[in-house]
């Protein structure tokens, strides 16, 4: 590949992300935030994107993931990349006392642990502890529990730390502790105590003072690990970067999607900067990670995390909807095979739905324009193809919306992939509508009249007006239909409240008003109005 390919890929690429950053600022509240990931070639240029689209004040850090040794290179092994991070507005943050933190590593192995042992053990304290501590130095030098390897002493209470107790510099309370075995006084620390003495008697009858084995070491406060399960994220972290392949090898049984991102990574990106009912964007959804990301922290801690996916070309229906709907149904898999169906309490944490949308692709839109007949005569006048023809002789096309065929809006199709010759896909109307209108839906409702079908939605346009639209198939109808019509609607009460009522093709319906003309011009209108 020659130089000027390279340059005019890499131009290529900076153009795409740059119009994708500067979008991106506009979706975000003022306590919103970025993680970008980005690898060290393409590192420098994201960052320069960043700063002028986000703001270079509302840089928060780059962040180091360190994946793992190459043994590959001939000078040095890159073996880490960047996640560029920046808060919509830093300075609120700030003002309003907002701090980012994450869940401590390995708690849930260290959790499990305890059980094993408190079965073990029953209430054998001091046996419980020795297997503890046992367990922490059995784990190989990477597994994430060994960096809490100091909560290694248990209590009724659970694994906690003896942590220091003594006043911050100098000049702190100082009085006597009484040894609860030798009943001596204990050593009081050089700076006195952090706690004053009837907050240190209440707490000594609460089990929450850790004693030495007698007087001469200064007693302690117990730091339960259950207290302490957040941190301060580190801006450089190491998470191997084969293991993501293996788990989604183990989900979709297939080789086919490389490299791609860490679950647990992007969970701790999400879990850091985005609360528990956040809805997370992800515009380069790749091979769905962050989707699995968050279904993963809504089971953990009863999240209801949304999360909005977008991605272009096949990968949707090889891997992203794939690996959403396997790990909707179970956490765990192997060989693409589930090994146990999901908990009644991981089923109630999961989506309960996905809804998905697919943009009509620009090739699509050419192989479903259809030309009704024309004189011949009209192809020689070069002015009449430029003016008229894509308004008259194609507009029964389906891509150019024909909304001659909302007699049947069930069924409009479009033909979707190959070169003419892919598959007819049904074209959900309806949700298009709604988007189209800019509605809220609160409610939507099936009804049948003796096989006539009813597609009602009910919600609120941008502008806090109440909306009702009808759908239902009027192909051959006649007056006496459209009476029926407007007695089925009213004997259902469809309208009721309603500021605005919306119906495809002609109705009797009371203030009733077609939906076909503001449809088309919506449809058409540009992205500015």
């Amino acid at each position: 590949m020659k130089a000027g390919q390279l340059q005019y890929q890499h131009s290529s690429w900076a153009s795409m992300v740059s119009q994708a950053v500067n979008r991106s600022v506009a979706y975000g509240s003022h306590r919103s935030a970025i993680f970008a990931s980005i690898d060290e070639g393409e590192q420098p240029i994201f960052r320069f994107l960043l700063d002028a689209s986000w703001g270079s004040h509302n840089h928060v850090a780059d962040m180091v993931w360190a994946s793992g040794r190459k043994n590959d290179s001939r000078l040095i092994s890159v073996s880490h990349e960047y996640i560029l991070v920046y808060a919509r507005d830093r300075e609120s943050l700030r003002t309003h006392g907002i701090r980012w933190r994450q869940r401590k590593p390995g708690l849930d192995d260290i959790y499990a642990c305890h059980k094993r042992l408190k079965r073990r053990h029953g209430d054998d304290y001091a046996a419980i502890e020795r297997d503890l501590k046992e367990w922490f130095r059995s784990l190989p030098g990477s597994h994430p529990a060994r960096r809490q390897k100091h909560y290694n002493r248990v209590d009724a209470r659970g694994v906690y730390f003896p942590d220091n107790i003594s006043w911050p510099g100098t000049g702190g309370p100082r009085y006597d502790v009484i040894h609860p075995v030798t009943e001596k006084p204990t050593k009081v620390p050089a700076a006195g105590w952090r706690l004053k003495e009837e907050t240190m008697k209440r707490w000594i009858a609460e089990d929450r003072i850790h004693f030495g084995e007698d007087e001469h070491s200064v007693p302690k406060r117990k730091s339960y690990l259950r207290e302490h399960e957040h941190e301060v994220p580190y801006s450089v972290f190491y998470q191997d970067g084969r293991a993501a392949t293996k788990r989604l090898r183990a989900v979709l049984g297939t080789d086919d999607v490389s490299y791609p991102k860490d679950e647990t990574v992007i969970a701790e990106c999400i879990e850091m900067a985005a609360g528990a009912g956040s809805t997370i964007l992800d515009y380069f959804a790749g091979s769905g990670t962050t989707g699995h990301a968050a279904i993963n922290l809504n089971r953990e801690d009863g999240g209801r995390r949304k999360f909005i996916l977008v991605e272009m070309g096949h990968r949707f229906d090889t891997e992203i909807m794939p690996r959403l709907k396997k790990v909707a149904f179970s956490p765990e898999w192997r060989n693409g095979a589930a090994k146990r169906e999901a908990t009644a309490e991981e089923s109630e944490r999961g989506p309960r739905i996905i809804k998905y949308f697919r943009l009509e692709s620009y090739e699509d839109a050419l192989n479903n324009i259809e030309f009704e007949e024309v004189e011949e005569s009209l192809f020689e006048l070069e002015d009449y193809l430029l003016r008229y023809m894509l308004q008259w002789e194609t507009k029964a096309s389906a891509t150019l919306l024909n909304v001659a065929a909302f007699a049947r809006p069930f069924d409009y199709k479009l033909r979707l992939g190959g070169n003419g010759d892919g598959a007819d896909e049904t074209v959900d109307l309806a949700e298009t509508f709604n988007y189209l209108l800019g509605l809220k839906v609160h409610a939507r409702r099936t009804y049948d009249d003796d096989g006539r079908r009813y597609l009602v939605y009910a919600g609120e346009t941008w502008d806090g007006s109440s909306a009702v639209i009808i759908w239902r198939d009027t192909e051959g109808w006649t007056a006496e239909d459209r009476e029926r019509d407007r007695d089925f609607v009213a004997r259902h009460d469809m309208t009721a409240g309603a500021d605005e009522i919306w119906m495809n093709g002609d109705s009797m319906v009371k203030d009733a008003r077609p939906l076909d003309a503001l449809f088309k011009q919506r449809m058409f209108a540009s992205a500015d109005g």
